[in-house]
């Protein structure tokens, strides 16, 4: 599965006031074991501020396309700020939710999924990636789906996403998962809007 990038808009107005800083509510129910498409079976679990090391190594081993598929720009190394955006959620407004993996003996993130409200934009921006050698074994799909699921829980029901035009096969993926989805193209970028 080819990187995602999905902004959504909130419908509703009672979300604003969970707008808060990371908490360290860590929510362990979202914690399961998914068997892929080839039997392998990886561990999800939210994300925590603890990670910060394993998801620079997940960019640092994802392909300069992939990067670029994920974030809509060339990326060489995560700026600390974004880090720190990435790894520090509240699990209400801001979610992550990743794959990890055992690898010669140490945890590894191989995929996330996310969304993170912005109050300036008022839009919550949806993001799923998935380490290359990890790809096409249906991960990115069932994370898509439990990290929009999570997002039901919290009254988020309208997606407006925003996808590189070579990554076509996301569009596919969310009308398989069943959502109802149109597009347009904008400035060279494919502009999605998605209702589940």
């Amino acid at each position: 599965m080819d990187s995602l990038v999905v902004s959504i808009g909130i419908e509703n107005s009672h979300f604003r006031e969970y707008m808060m800083p990371f908490t360290e509510n860590y929510p362990a129910q979202y914690e399961s074991n998914l068997t892929l498409k080839d039997r392998s079976v990886v561990i999800l679990r939210p994300i925590k501020v603890t990670d910060g090391d394993l998801i620079i190594d997940l960019i640092e081993k994802l392909s300069s396309n992939s990067k670029y598929l994920r974030f809509l720009r060339s990326l060489d190394s995560l700026p600390e700020k974004l880090l720190y955006q990435l790894t520090h959620v509240n699990y209400i407004s801001g979610f992550a939710l990743v794959a990890t993996i055992n690898e010669d003996g140490n945890e590894k993130i191989i995929a996330v999924a996310r969304y993170a409200y912005s109050a300036e934009d008022n839009n919550t921006e949806l993001a799923v990636i998935v380490r290359d050698d990890w790809q096409h074994r249906g991960l990115g799909k069932s994370l898509l789906e439990k990290i929009v699921d999570i997002g039901k829980e919290h009254g988020i029901s309208r997606y407006i996403a925003l996808i590189a035009p070579q990554n076509k096969i996301i569009i596919n993926t969310l009308i398989n998962l069943g959502y109802k989805v149109n597009c347009s193209m904008k400035s060279g970028i494919f502009h999605v809007e998605i209702l589940v």
